[in-house]
Order: structure tokens, then sequence, then C-alpha cells
């Protein structure tokens, strides 16, 4: 086994010597071990942490752990929860990771921003369930999130197929939002009607038809025409659910 990437992390998080600096005045090397530069010395950390995990991935827990503990001092709590997160992953064998796979994808989507890895896990998840509309879903608003408009299309369509009840309001949200991406205003707006009509019949999704507005507003601009902008503008301030008006569906 290689250790030298892994004594170089050990060095460079215990003792804070990015270098020998052999030939320096000690004072150097002094002013160079002090707090403002602990920062550096725990990237270093970290990038010869990685390294030796390339070099002996039986090790990867015990030096994913360290990595933890790295971004814990550094109160990176996002960074920290992500190492353990792939300490999870590792631990798991294929069938729990088959079954966890949802559950994964979620946490890489919501918590960590990670859509390239939240893709990856909700397609896991999907082969298990592939009539789950929810998975496709989330799937569709990640691909969203990487800009990958068609990906995100063909999600919708599949949600559509599997007609589950409130699912089709997403599907035309994400049908309405990739079509504005790829510059399609007309075809955007459209989708963006069909979605806010299905949710207007639950009283819950407030927040989902003022965002919608809201985009639409921003569409108008785009178009040009400012009147109808300003008026969605407006509607997205000021849209509240009335009962009496969209009642609840049985």
């Amino acid at each position: 086994m290689n250790k030298i990437p892994i004594l170089l992390a050990l060095l460079l998080l215990f003792l804070g010597c990015a270098s020998s600096g052999k030939n320096k005045p000690a004072e150097d090397v002094q002013s160079n071990a002090k707090p403002q530069n602990a920062d550096a010395y725990l990237d270093s950390a970290v990038e010869y942490l990685e390294k030796a995990i390339t070099l002996k991935p039986d090790l990867a827990d015990e030096l994913y752990e360290t990595i933890v503990k790295i971004y814990f001092l550094r109160n990176e709590e996002e960074k920290a929860f992500e190492y353990a997160l792939k300490i999870m992953v590792s631990r798991l064998d294929a069938e729990e990771l088959a079954e966890k796979s949802a559950d994964i994808a979620e946490i890489y989507h919501f918590e960590l921003k990670n859509y390239e890895k939240a893709i990856e896990y909700y397609k896991k998840a999907i082969e298990l369930e592939p009539d789950d509309a929810t998975l496709h879903n989330n799937l569709g608003f990640a691909y969203i999130k990487r800009q990958d408009w068609d990906k995100a299309l063909e999600c919708a369509k599949k949600i559509i197929d599997l007609k589950e009840s409130l699912e089709p309001a997403y599907a035309y949200h994400i049908m309405a939002i990739s079509y504005a991406g790829k510059k399609e205003y007309d075809k955007s707006l459209e989708y963006y009607d069909k979605s806010i009509e299905y949710f207007k019949n639950f009283l819950t999704y407030e927040s989902d038809v003022a965002e919608m507005y809201s985009d639409m507003s921003n569409i108008y601009e785009a178009k040009g025409d400012k009147e109808k902008a300003m008026d969605f503008k407006e509607k997205a301030k000021n849209f509240k659910f009335h009962p009496r008006i969209f009642p609840e569906k049985p």
C-alpha cells in the first residue's frame, strides 16, 4: 500500500505543514502555522485523504470519517453530511442500497443540492419501482436544476402516462419550466395554465400557484409583454385560495 497520501494528510492536519520548509527561517514556519492558514491546511488534508481513498478503497470508511471530522471542525455541516452519506452508502449491500435509493436521492436533491448524484439515485430507485410517479417527478425537477430540458420533458410525459391523481399538475409544471428553458414561451405558458388549473382544486398548494404566476410574469417579460408581466406579478403577490371558489375534490 502507498501510505504517502495518508501520511501527508495527517501531517497537514495535525502538524499544519504544507511543505517541509527546512530552508525557511523558523519564524516564517511559525507564521505559516497561524490559525488564519488553518483552512488551507485542512483543504490540503482533504485532498490527500481523497487520493488515499483512490489508492486504498478498503480504507474508505475510515478515511471518510476523518474528512467528516475535518468539515465539522470547519463548521461546514453540509460537507460533513455529504461525506457521512458516502460512508452510509458504502456500508449498504446491493439490496439495501436499492431499497434506500429514493431516500438517498432526496438527500442529495433537497439537502445537499447535488443534482448529479440525486439523478443517479433516482434512476436506481426507479429501476426498483418504475411506476412510482413521485420518483419520476423528483427526477424531472433534478434534471431542471441541471437545465437538461429534454430529459425533464421525458419525465413529465412518463408521469402523465401513469395517471396518478395530483402528479399531472407537477408534470405540467415540469413541462412549463422546461419549455421556458428552451425559449418556447407559448408552450410554456400553456402548461403553466394547465398546472395552475389543476392545483386550484387542492387547497394546500397556494405557494405552488403563486410561484407559477411569478414564473409566468418572467416569461411575459421575456416576450416583451410588460403589461401582462405586471399583471401576473400582481397575481403572484396577491393570490389566495378561496374554498368556495376552489372546492377540494372528493
